[in-house]
C-alpha cells in the first residue's frame, strides 16, 4: 500500500516541485483553502481545510505531515496589517497541525515544519557562522520573532512522533523573487546592486531544498533542527558578478540604502533586502547529506546555460 503524505503549502514555490518529487513514491494529499481551483491527478489529491477539528481525520495513519504554508514575506511592504498576515499565516497552520496530531488515534510518523534562518537575526558582520545550536537573535527583529512563533507549536507538541524543523535560507532558482529582481535589469544590460552588496546572503538551490526535505523525511534516525543553506557563503555583489559573467552589461548601479528605506521601509530593508547572515548547514552535513549545488557559480551556470 502506498504511504500517504499530507502537505500544507503544497501549491507554493517550494511545495509544487516537492509534490512532483514525492508523488513518484507516495500518495500526496494537499491541504488548501480552495480545493476547487485544483484538479486531482495520479497520486495527488486536494482537501479543502475547514478548521482544525476535522484535520485529525486527514492526518490519521499518514506517513508524514509537511508544513510549508505562509504568506510570502517579500510580496508587499511590511505595513502593520501585512506583518499580522505574515505571522498569522504561519502560526495558525502550525497550531492546527499540533492540535490535529495530538488528537490522532495513529499520528503521522514525522512532522516536518518549515521555518527560516531569520531566526538567528542579522549576524553577518560578526564573521561567525550560525549553526543549529546558535541562539535566537537578541534584537527585536520581526523575522526572528516570527520564526520563534512559527516553531513553537511543534516544539510544544506532546506527541512522541519524529519532529523536524527546517530553517531555510533564500531558495534560489529562476522562479524565486530574489533571482527575478536581480536578473531583470540585465535585460537592459544594467547590473543593479542593492546597497554596498557586501551583505552575506544565506542561499540554497531549489533542487537542494527539495532533496534535503525528502532526505530528512526518509532518514528515520534524524530529528531536530536543520539549516537548509548551501555550505558556501555568498555576498550579494558576488551573486550579481556571477550574473555579469553570463550576461554582458554596460553599467553597474548601486541603489543607496537610504533610497531603499524610503521605498520599502527600514525594517524590511534591514532584515530582507539587505539581509546579512552567515549560516552553516552543520547538522545536514554531519548527517551525510550531499549538496548538488555547493557553489553558487555552478547554480548560475546550470540555469543560464540554455539561455545564452
Amino acid at each position: 500500500m502506498i504511504k500517504r503524505i499530507v502537505i500544507f503549502g503544497g501549491t507554493g514555490y517550494i511545495g509544487r516541485p516537492l509534490v512532483e518529487a514525492l508523488k513518484q513514491r507516495y500518495s500526496v494529499l494537499i491541504i488548501t483553502r480552495d480545493a476547487s481551483r485544483h484538479r486531482p491527478s495520479d497520486h495527488v489529491s486536494y482537501w479543502e481545510w475547514d478548521g482544525r477539528e476535522s484535520l485529525s481525520a486527514q492526518l490519521e495513519d499518514s506517513l508524514a505531515v509537511i508544513n510549508l504554508a505562509g504568506e510570502n514575506i517579500g510580496n508587499k511592504r511590511w505595513s502593520h496589517s501585512q506583518r499580522d498576515i505574515i505571522k498569522k499565516s504561519r502560526t495558525s497552520v502550525a497550531e492546527a497541525i499540533k492540535y490535529g496530531v495530538e488528537h490522532c488515534q495513529k499520528a503521522p510518523s514525522v512532522w516536518i515544519q518549515a521555518s527560516a534562518v531569520g531566526y538567528y537575526g542579522q549576524q553577518g558582520r560578526s564573521g561567525h557562522y550560525a549553526t543549529e545550536e546558535s541562539p535566537k537573535s537578541t534584537s527585536s527583529d520581526f523575522l526572528s520573532d516570527v520564526c520563534q512563533a512559527w516553531e513553537q507549536p511543534i516544539q510544544d507538541c506532546s506527541s512522541s512522533i519524529r519532529k523536524i524543523i527546517i530553517r531555510s535560507g533564500v531558495v534560489l532558482s529562476p522562479e524565486s523573487l530574489v533571482w527575478k529582481q536581480s536578473f531583470m535589469p540585465f535585460k537592459a544590460r544594467i547590473a543593479v546592486i542593492p546597497g554596498s552588496g557586501k551583505n552575506y546572503l544565506p542561499w540554497i538551490a531549489l533542487d537542494d531544498e527539495i532533496r534535503a526535505i525528502q532526505y530528512l523525511l526518509e532518514s528515520e534516525s534524524l530529528k531536530g533542527i536543520f539549516n537548509l543553506v548551501a555550505p558556501q557563503s555568498l555576498q550579494m555583489r558576488e551573486l550579481i558578478a556571477l550574473f555579469k559573467k553570463q550576461r554582458q552589461t554596460f553599467i553597474t548601479v548601486h541603489i543607496p540604502r537610504v533610497l531603499l528605506n524610503i521605498v520599502f521601509g527600514k525594517e524590511m530593508v534591514h532584515e530582507l533586502i539587505l539581509t546579512n547572515q552567515l549560516i552553516s548547514p552543520k547538522a545536514l552535513l554531519d548527517s551525510g547529506f550531499l549538496f548538488k549545488f555547493e557553489e553558487s557559480s555552478k547554480l548560475i551556470k546550470h540555469y543560464l546555460k540554455d539561455e545564452r
